[in-house]
């Protein structure tokens, strides 16, 4: 009989593949912020780890962290202005902001993401919309630009990946 020198595999619990998807997106946008400066906006679909990503770098970067999540594209738009003043109030060189409606950001938002880059201040968006119109339609509430982003990255589930999410590089 022979002996199997080879150990045994062990695949990895799935809860253990997401905790290191997450480690190491983590990881990819804090290298492009670092790198880039500026303004960071994140994509993706529910399930992608977004708000835990989100989280993470808040305690890496020892950024604000504001959740808005859980708010209806409807919520969003009524909160809007409580939003930006929150955000325009903070403190600190970095700002997380999770939950996002880009069709009802506005002009207001463009406004903001101008004067925190003045104040040499970044903004991390993490949302479940594209920043880009899906038409040449004015968006409400005023024109909201994705050109203020250094980074613009998105999180895709993995066909093939070796990772269920996938990682990808917009701009």
């Amino acid at each position: 009989m022979t002996k199997n020198l080879h150990p045994p595999f062990k695949a990895l619990a799935p809860e253990k593949m997401l905790q290191l998807n997450v480690e190491k997106h983590a990881r990819a946008l804090t290298e492009l912020w670092r790198t880039r400066g500026g303004h960071v906006y994140v994509q993706g679909a529910t399930g992608t780890g977004k708000s835990t990503v989100a989280r993470m770098l808040a305690t890496q970067l020892k950024a604000d962290w504001f959740s808005y999540e859980r708010l209806s594209p409807a919520e969003f738009k009524a909160e809007r202005d409580d939003i930006i003043a929150r955000l325009a109030a903070s403190g600190k060189k970095v700002l997380i902001l999770d939950g996002f409606f880009p069709q009802y950001a506005g002009g207001a938002f463009s406004t903001l993401l101008s004067e925190r880059r003045d104040k040499g201040v970044s903004l991390f968006i993490f949302s479940q919309e594209s920043p880009f119109p899906k038409d040449n339609a004015l968006r409400e509430g005023g024109e909201f630009h994705p050109g203020a982003f250094e980074t613009i990255a998105e999180f895709r589930y993995g066909t093939r990946a070796r990772y269920p999410i996938t990682f990808h590089q917009v701009k």
